[in-house]
């Protein structure tokens, strides 16, 4: 069995042409960034990936298979931090407009 998580990766301070190489060179995850997967090692991987372009900061973001389990990550220089994201659901104000 296993446990299936949508990630999405992007790069905070790079145009993602960084990005599109890495992924071009790692047929592994851009399966994971298409298709839900088990990327158990995502953690270690991206460490690599981090000290290998050490002034770029990467956001990998997971999406879980439970509800709620939503998270974010951030690697740098081959350091991580980690996020548990809060869910607020909000509704707009009610607005007369609606009726124009």
């Amino acid at each position: 069995m296993g446990y299936y998580t949508k990630f999405d990766l992007s790069i905070l301070n790079d145009n993602n042409y960084l990005l599109d190489e890495i992924l071009e060179n790692n047929k592994d995850l851009q399966y994971c960034l298409d298709e839900e997967c088990k990327w158990y090692e995502h953690r270690d991987d991206m460490i690599k990936i981090s000290l290998n372009h050490k002034d770029k900061i990467f956001r990998l973001e997971g999406n879980g298979e439970e509800d709620g389990d939503l998270w974010v990550e951030y690697y740098k220089n081959g350091e991580w931090r980690y996020f548990k994201s809060e869910i607020v659901i909000t509704h707009k104000e009610y607005d007369e407009d609606i009726w124009n």
